[in-house]
């Protein structure tokens, strides 16, 4: 017998992370998911997801890994300020929009060896390298700071 697939809110999935769950492998989420200025003690593990929206993680900090490998988000990923202190992973994910990086700093690897997409990579001037190794075919943006 197969395991039914959670299907959840946008809302849902933030209401469980800030109560401690971390796995949503194979979940179907609705909505944008908003995790602004969110700290989460672990890792997040949306392997295999399908997020129908965009993923806001500005200020955000991940105390292990994020995990979107075979992920479909149908909107924009935003990293903005963030900080993961593991691995970001996207390999073989879907990005049908773009993926903002600026001012992130990540501790492990950064995986963007995806399925399709991001149609673009925005990023401040420390981050382009490490973003254009993983994406080399991806259209880059690189933001300069304002002197």
């Amino acid at each position: 017998m197969k395991k039914a697939k959670m299907k959840l809110t946008a809302k849902e999935v933030k209401e469980r992370i800030l109560r401690g769950e971390r796995n949503f492998r194979g979940a179907t989420i609705q909505g944008s998911l908003n995790l602004v200025e969110t700290t989460v003690q672990g890792g997040l593990d949306f392997y295999g997801a399908t997020i129908r929206g965009t993923v806001y993680l500005q200020g955000t900090t991940i105390e292990g890994n994020l995990d979107f490998r075979s992920t479909t988000i149908s909107g924009n990923v935003h990293l903005t300020e963030a900080t993961i202190q593991g691995v970001v992973d996207f390999g073989g994910a879907t990005i049908q929009g773009y993926l903002m990086l600026h001012r992130t700093k990540i501790g492990g690897y950064l995986e963007l060896s995806t399925k399709k997409g991001p149609t673009k990579i925005y990023v401040n001037e420390e981050m382009a390298q490490l973003a254009h190794w993983s994406a080399p075919t991806v259209p880059l943006v690189v933001l300069r700071e304002k002197q």
